[in-house]
């Protein structure tokens, strides 16, 4: 693995892969070799060594991310703060957190940390999110905070977005971004995705049909037929569409029976991109002939 590490003549996918084997064995062997390549090696390759180094056992690997963390190369920092957010632990919350308060840092080191610590299940790296969340005006921060809260379990961030999402003074961008956020959460966001889609704003009621289209399968298909047969504009329907696609429960018939009078082209686009789901599943009869008569000839004008 030494061997393969310091071979230039190699890929470099072939060498990062043996700096993560390397990693993984922890011997003080190792860990010297990788400490020299780190050195030595192009920056993309310092910078998987440095990402590996979360998942190396040698008790010296932490304080050598923690340095990483601070190399004056941005690919290798930001390879050394995904690093901590794997190894996780009280050290890298502060390490992280340290990274996401400072204004002198890069934007994209900082950005960075947050989503690193979005990996930690530690009550620290939430508050710290959090705070981050609500420091309305530096927008991508703003947005990385908030997946980084998205991506841990749902369970233990409900009431956290629930107050944020209902809370007055946060602006409509960033209510947005929490949406979004949770497509990626774990557990079932669908009962509380839902809720949103009756929101009087439409950017609101589009980001909740947008995190349901890749959230996990709630089984909500019914509702989300009945509330597209409500909506009126034409950005949230074609999310609507997109949504049914995962979440199961709706009827294609009555689906089919939206599109044939939907009005807006990307919004018919999003329902045949649903019935042809259905197909692919159960040919319904009536699904599969509309297809050949209608939606074919009508996809191939569009």
């Amino acid at each position: 693995l030494i061997a393969q590490l310091r071979d230039e003549s190699l890929p470099l996918e072939t060498r990062c892969k043996a700096a993560f084997a390397l990693a993984r064995l922890g011997s003080d062997e190792a860990l010297a070799a990788l400490k020299a390549a780190v050195e030595k090696g192009p920056p993309r390759l310092s910078a998987a060594i440095a990402e590996s180094l979360g998942e190396c056992p040698h008790p010296e690997a932490l304080a050598l991310l923690s340095d990483l963390a601070g190399n004056a190369d941005e690919i290798i920092a930001r390879g050394a703060i995904r690093g901590l957010g794997t190894r996780g632990g009280v050290a890298s919350v502060d390490t992280l957190g340290a990274i996401l308060r400072d204004p002198q840092r890069p934007l994209s080191l900082r950005t960075e940390a947050a989503l690193a610590l979005g990996n930690i299940d530690l009550p620290g790296a939430r508050e710290l999110l959090i705070a981050a969340a609500n420091r309305f005006g530096d927008d991508a921060i703003v947005e990385s905070a908030l997946e980084g809260l998205g991506r841990g379990s749902f369970d233990q961030t409900e009431s956290l977005f629930r107050s944020y999402l209902d809370s007055e003074q946060v602006p409509v961008a960033s209510k947005v971004a929490a949406l979004e956020a949770l497509a990626d959460a774990e557990g079932n966001v669908a009962p509380f995705l839902l809720g949103f889609l009756t929101d009087p704003n439409p950017d609101i009621r589009a980001a909740a049909a947008w995190a349901l289209a890749s959230a996990d399968n709630g089984g909500i298909g019914s509702q989300l037929a009945y509330l597209l047969k409500q909506e009126r504009d034409a950005t949230v329907r074609a999310r609507l569409y997109q949504a049914l696609a995962n979440q199961a429960g709706a009827d294609p018939r009555m689906i089919l029976a939206l599109i044939e009078n939907e009005p807006d082209v990307r919004a018919r686009l999003a329902g045949l991109e649903y019935l042809a789901g259905t197909l692919a599943e159960s040919a319904d009869p009536a699904v599969q002939r509309f297809f050949e008569q209608t939606a074919v000839p009508d996809l191939r004008r569009t």
